[in-house]
């Protein structure tokens, strides 16, 4: 998904990219829920146009509505993990054995 589609500040549907590069749009038929995670809600918000209004304009963005709290107390919290193979067993809090073990 690249952008929402907005019609008088409201989102009726969505911008999306498929793999081959191509652009489609798909319109809703009643309502549109946005829920594409604590990153990329804003982030797609704000490429469309929802956001505070200076940062937008700053970047480029055509402002459709100002809504400073966009973003606002957004905390990055991505994790990255790391598998490897050690000597001897080491354990974060015993999650390497037992039932714990098979989330991982």
């Amino acid at each position: 998904v690249t952008a929402l589609t907005l019609e008088n500040g409201a989102a009726t549907g969505l911008t999306y990219t498929t793999l081959d590069g191509q652009s489609h749009t798909a319109s809703a038929k009643a309502e549109v829920i946005l829920a594409a995670g604590a990153l990329a809600t804003p982030k797609l918000m704000m490429l469309s146009g929802l956001g505070p209004a200076a940062h937008l304009v700053e970047v480029g963005i055509p402002v459709i509505r100002d809504m400073p709290a966009v973003g606002r107390d957004l905390q990055d919290h991505v994790a990255a993990p790391l598998y490897a193979l050690t000597r001897k067993p080491i354990s974060l809090l015993g999650e390497d054995r037992g039932f714990t073990a098979l989330r991982h």
